[in-house]
């Protein structure tokens, strides 16, 4: 399952915006010249934004479907190495470190 929307997927306007188009790798500089934009928490962090303190609109609720996902192949799903990433990546180390030093830039999904 993946996600792609674009400007064409706005139904309704009614304080008819006017949406500019912007590739990833220009929101920051987007941020300095639009009066609002779209962009990720690890994006703004460059720019000492987060999204508690400076957000306008914050998406919440448990849906992870942007979480950063561990996949393997079929034929190696259930290896030692796999297993050991699976277990690194869901430590309490790790958990600490996304809660206490990401500032909110991210959340914990598992």
């Amino acid at each position: 399952k993946s996600m792609s929307v674009t400007v064409e997927d706005i139904t309704e306007n009614p304080k008819n915006l006017i949406f500019s188009p912007v590739s990833l790798l220009n929101l920051n500089e987007a941020y300095k010249e639009k009066d609002m934009i779209f962009n990720y928490p690890t994006y703004i962090a460059k720019l000492n934004l987060t999204p508690e303190k400076d957000g306008v609109l914050v998406e919440e609720g448990k849906d992870h479907f942007f979480a950063v996902s561990l996949v393997a192949r079929e034929d190696n799903k259930d290896s030692k190495a796999v297993k050991a990433v699976q277990q690194a990546l869901t430590s309490e180390e790790i958990k600490t470190f996304i809660e206490d030093k990401l500032n909110g830039h991210a959340k914990v999904a598992f």
